[in-house]
């Protein structure tokens, strides 16, 4: 075998084994780093996905989301994020008598005609927002 096929082949391992070192070290110090800031503890709880819903569904999300942020610390703001198979109105006329335990000074609805709704706590003016 020629000297510079010899050369080349060296060479070659010699990269192939260092992209393969950093690779591994990048990706398990990528994994490491993900792992911290993605806690998927209680994700299920958040996320719906059903055929319909009702107001009294989302008068009932804006109760327990503002029962569950009220003087916590800062983590995060959604609370719910649902999803239906059918089109639904989001009207404050609806659901503002249906909520009960909050006031409603405390919570602003963004009425729509949508396909999913989140409910998000908003730290900064303590309320509880609806969002379509």
């Amino acid at each position: 075998m020629p000297i510079w096929a010899m050369i080349t082949l060296m060479i070659a391992v010699l990269v192939g084994t260092m992209v393969f070192l950093f690779g591994q070290q990048w990706l398990r110090a990528a994994g490491v780093s993900i792992g911290e800031v993605v806690d998927s503890s209680g994700e299920a709880d958040r996320l719906i996905w059903q055929p319909a819903t009702s107001s009294g569904q989302i008068a009932s999300m804006i109760e327990s989301c503002y029962a569950g942020s009220v003087g916590k610390k800062l983590e995060r703001g959604v609370c719910f994020a649902m999803a239906v198979d059918t089109p639904f109105a989001v009207s404050s006329a609806q659901i503002t008598p249906l909520v009960k335990n909050v006031d409603p000074k405390k919570f602003r609805i963004y009425d729509g005609t949508t396909y999913s709704v989140m409910v998000v706590y908003d730290y900064v003016n303590g309320i509880v927002e609806v969002r379509s």
